[in-house]
C-alpha cells in the first residue's frame, strides 16, 4: 500500500487517477467519485494473473487530497515486485497529471 498527499482539489486528483489508470491500461470496475473509490484490474499477461487495484480518497482540506493505492495479485501468492510496482507507476503517473495542470 502506497500513500500520498497532493496539495490539488479532491475532483482533480479524482480526474489525474482515473487518466493514470487510464494510462498503464487498467480496467475500471467502479469509480465512484462521492465515496472516494477506484476500483480496476489489469490485464493477464505471460507472467501475471493481472492485480486488483484499488485507490481510496481522503480530503484533508479545502486544497489538498490524500490518496491510498494498493494493489494485490489475483491467484498468486507472490507479486514479484509487480504490486509495489503498479503503486509506484500510478502515484508517479499521477503526479506528472497534476504538476502539468
Amino acid at each position: 500500500m502506497t500513500n500520498k498527499v497532493f496539495n490539488k482539489k479532491y475532483k482533480m486528483v479524482f480526474d489525474a487517477c482515473r487518466k493514470a489508470l487510464e494510462t498503464l491500461e487498467v480496467t475500471v470496475e467502479i469509480s465512484d467519485l462521492e465515496k472516494g473509490t477506484i476500483v480496476g484490474m489489469t490485464k493477464t499477461t505471460l507472467w501475471s494473473w493481472g492485480e486488483n487495484i484499488q485507490i481510496i480518497f481522503e480530503t484533508i482540506n479545502e486544497s489538498s487530497t490524500r490518496i491510498e493505492v494498493e494493489s494485490t495479485s489475483n491467484s498468486q501468492i507472490f507479486s514479484w515486485g509487480k504490486n509495489k510496482a503498479n503503486e509506484n507507476s500510478i502515484i508517479e503517473i499521477v503526479s506528472k497529471i497534476l504538476d502539468n495542470s
